[in-house]
C-alpha cells in the first residue's frame, strides 16, 4: 500500500480518534473497511455499499450473503460489518440499543433516486426525563434521546406503513417483520422491497425491538385517523428532518395563511444542504409525508394545514410515549413538541386530558394555587390494551 493511502487511513483513524461524530457515513464505512480489507483502496468499495443498499444502517443490517453479492466484499469482510452491527446493538450503554448516530453523508456521497439517508439515535440511559417531577421508566420512549444531524430522506413511505401495519402478523423479532414486508410490499423490484422494509422497519420500531402496543393499535384503529396521527409520531420521531420543517417552516405559518410554498421547503433544504442533489426527491418525500397522515393537504404549489381536533386514543398513545410514569405540570405537557408537530389543538389539551382521566387511562389531575400536575402511572401497553378492551377500565 503506497504512503498516500497508508496515510489516508491514518488521517481517518484521527479524525474518528479526535471527534467520531465528524466522520460522514461513508468515511465511516470506509474506516470499518480498512480493517477488513488491509491493501486495497476501500473507499470505493464503501460508496458502492452505500448506493447499493441505500444507507450506512441499510448496510450494517443487510444479511451476509446480500453483502458479498458486492464485487469486494468476501465473508470475512461482511463478518467484520456484521460484528461492528451486532456489538452495537447489544452492549451499547450496556443494554441492547441502536448505534451510534452517523453524521452529514450528504456532503460526501448523494444516494440514488430511491435511497435515502439514514438516521439514527444514541440511547443514553436516565431516570428523570427532563420536567419530570417523579419519573421512571416503563413508556415506549422512555430514555433521553440525543438525535444526531437531522438527515435527508428520499422517500415518504408512510402511506405504505400506515396500510400495511394492520396487516403485519403478530411476530416476536423484526427479522419476522421484515419477511412479511419483503413478500408483501407492492414494488416489483427485490432490492427496493428490501430497502423500503428496512425505512419503514426503523420508523415504526424505532427501538429495533417488536413493541405489541403498535400491533394492537393498528388494528384496533385500522384505516382511522388515530393509525395515522400515530405512525405520523413515529415517523417524525425517526426522522429528525421532518420536526425542523415543522418547526421551522409550517408552525410559523399557521396564524398567517397555514400555507407554505414546494419552493420555500426545496430552498429550506438547499440552504442545510448546499451539496446536496436531491432536494426535489426530499422536499417530496415531506410533503407526501404530511399528505399520508392527513396533517395537510397539497396542490402542484402549496402545501395548506391547520390546527386539528386532538382525537383521545391518538392522545393517550403519544401521551404515554413521550412521559413515562410520574407527575408532570400541566404547561410541560401542552408545551410538547409532538403535540404542536401534530398541529393539535394546544388550548384542548387540557380538557382531552381531564376526558383520559374519566376514561381511567390517567389516575389524577390536581389544581391547587393556579398550579395544575398530571399524574401518570400506566406504561403504554397498559394503555393500548385498556384501549383495545383487553384490560378492565
Amino acid at each position: 500500500m503506497s504512503d498516500s493511502k497508508s496515510g489516508h487511513r491514518q488521517r481517518l483513524r484521527n479524525k474518528f480518534t479526535e471527534n467520531p461524530s465528524a466522520l460522514n457515513e461513508t468515511e465511516l464505512l470506509e474506516l470499518m473497511l480498512t480493517y477488513a480489507i488491509p491493501r486495497m483502496d476501500v473507499k470505493p468499495l464503501a460508496v458502492e455499499l452505500i448506493s447499493n443498499f441505500g444507507s450506512l444502517s441499510s448496510v450494517l443490517a443487510s444479511e451476509t450473503g446480500d453483502l458479498c453479492k458486492t464485487k469486494g466484499v468476501n465473508e470475512y469482510t461482511a463478518a467484520c460489518l456484521k460484528l461492528v452491527a451486532w456489538v452495537g446493538e447489544n452492549y451499547s450503554a450496556g443494554q441492547k440499543t441502536v448505534l451510534p448516530p452517523v453524521q452529514d453523508a450528504a456532503k460526501e456521497y448523494q444516494p440514488a433516486e430511491d435511497t435515502e439517508q439514514a438516521t439514527e439515535s444514541v440511547i443514553a440511559p436516565t431516570i428523570e426525563p427532563p420536567g419530570s417531577l417523579f419519573a421512571e421508566e416503563g413508556a415506549l420512549f422512555t430514555k433521553k434521546t440525543v438525535q444526531s444531524t437531522a438527515h435527508m430522506f428520499s422517500k415518504s413511505l408512510l402511506r405504505e406503513a400506515i396500510e400495511i401495519l394492520p396487516r403485519i402478523p403478530y411476530s416476536k423479532t423484526i427479522e419476522e417483520i421484515k419477511v412479511f414486508l419483503n413478500n408483501n410490499l407492492h414494488y416489483n423490484s427485490v432490492q427496493s422491497r428490501k430497502r423500503y422494509t428496512s425505512y419503514i422497519t426503523r420508523r415504526l420500531f424505532p427501538s429495533r425491538q417488536v413493541e405489541m402496543p403498535i400491533f394492537l393499535f393498528s388494528r384496533k384503529y385500522a384505516g382511522r385517523q388515530e393509525l395515522r396521527d400515530v405512525c405520523f409520531y413515529l415517523f417524525y420521531k425517526a426522522e429528525p428532518l421532518m420536526r425542523e420543517i415543522i418547526e421551522n417552516l409550517l408552525i410559523p405559518e399557521l396564524r398567517s395563511g397555514g400555507f407554505v410554498t414546494r419552493s420555500n421547503i426545496r430552498s429550506y433544504l438547499q440552504v442545510k444542504y448546499p451539496e446536496a442533489k436531491s432536494h426535489v426527491d426530499c422536499a417530496q418525500a415531506i410533503v407526501e409525508t404530511l399528505v399520508a397522515a392527513r396533517a395537510a393537504r397539497a396542490d402542484r404549489t402549496k402545501v395548506h394545514f391547520a390546527y386539528r381536533d386532538i382525537l383521545l386514543p391518538s392522545l393517550a398513545f403519544i401521551l404515554h410515549s413521550e412521559f413515562p410514569a410520574g407527575m408532570y405540570y400541566l404547561n410541560e405537557i401542552e408545551d410538547c413538541a409532538a403535540f404542536k408537530c401534530l398541529f393539535w389543538r394546544q388550548n384542548q389539551v387540557k380538557e382531552s386530558l381531564y376526558a383520559l382521566r374519566n376514561m381511567n387511562l390517567i389516575p389524577k389531575i390536581s389544581e391547587i394555587d393556579n398550579l395544575s400536575q398530571v399524574t401518570i402511572s400506566l406504561n403504554l401497553d397498559q394503555v393500548v390494551e385498556r384501549l383495545d378492551g383487553r384490560s378492565p377500565l
